[in-house]
């Protein structure tokens, strides 16, 4: 089973919200979708959903489009942390709704995550830590049965302990029952430790689609100091400057190869170090415009 968006497009009033957005979502892959404020992030997970009527493209599980009247509630639980309907409910009832909406759920998987997580059966909703709400809102996809999640920062808040809760639910739903997750997050280190795919949102479409175990065979970070400051040309062609402190430059380059090998070596650099990867550094790379990151241009532009 996959899950396929074609050039959704979604307009709320006259602006364009969604654009053209088209990615395949494929069993047991742990996806983030990473993207800055008011990049539509959660207006492509709401459009998903049909809580948004798509003003263009498609929506396909299975090859089947979906519509309004098709019943996909079997295929896809959204959590969305940011509204929902429980107001001051006890978790009994909150848990009946979900068994009427979705045929799988299962009461039993449903209660045997609260009691492991230690929050009183009797608990109403307005009552519990915003930690508790989200283990329960975890609880609540998994005891779903679907094959696709959505998340809507689920980690926003959490102290530590609960968001490694929220972590290692993920974890194990999709090694142990192939559970497909879709998550945004503002928190690039938690998507960072579990994300097998990043999509990156900006100006309301997905600049670009990473495998991240690809992306690192290919993509490298250096922090270099350069003789008098001088950077080789393709050095600037080829890399991103992220950092500069003092004379000590942090690099990225998405696809590294002999050709910057070569220009590195004939610089001979006073200093030079491999430094790891991380998702906040390809993020930078690639979806933050130079008139917002402006760090030690003026190096480059020498």
């Amino acid at each position: 089973m996959t899950v396929t968006l074609t050039n959704l497009t979604k307009r709320i009033g006259r602006k364009e919200v969604v654009t053209d957005i088209s990615f395949t979502w494929r069993p047991g892959e742990i996806t983030g979708l990473v993207g800055r404020n008011g990049a539509g992030k959660t207006t492509l997970f709401r459009t998903m959903m049909l809580q948004y009527i798509p003003d263009s493209g498609t929506i396909q599980i299975n090859d089947q489009t979906v519509t309004p009247n098709t019943n996909f509630t079997q295929s896809i639980f959204f959590v969305d942390s940011q509204d929902n309907f429980f107001g001051n409910s006890p978790l009994a009832e909150i848990a009946s709704w979900f068994t009427l909406v979705y045929p799988q759920f299962s009461l039993d998987s449903f209660w045997q995550e609260i009691d492991h997580f230690k929050i009183p059966r009797e608990s109403r909703w307005s009552g519990l830590s915003k930690g508790m709400q989200a283990t329960i809102l975890m609880a609540l996809a998994l005891a779903s049965n679907v094959p696709y999640i959505i998340l809507d920062e689920p980690f926003s808040g959490l102290d530590v302990i609960a968001r490694e809760q929220v972590t290692q639910m993920i974890i194990d739903a999709a090694a142990e029952h192939h559970t497909a997750f879709l998550i945004s997050s503002h928190d690039l280190e938690e998507l960072d430790g579990i994300s097998d795919r990043v999509l990156i949102l900006k100006d309301h479409h997905i600049l670009h689609d990473y495998m991240l175990e690809e992306l690192r065979e290919e993509a490298k970070k250096i922090q270099v100091v350069f003789r008098h400051n001088e950077v080789p040309a393709a050095i600037k062609k080829e890399g991103t400057l992220i950092r500069v402190t003092g004379q000590v430059l942090e690099i990225v380059f998405l696809h590294y190869d002999e050709t910057i090998e070569k220009a590195l070596q004939d610089a001979q650099p006073v200093f030079m170090e491999d430094l790891p990867l991380t998702l906040t550094d390809i993020f930078r790379t690639t979806a933050v415009h130079d008139t917002d990151y402006l760090l030690g241009k003026e190096v480059y532009e020498k």
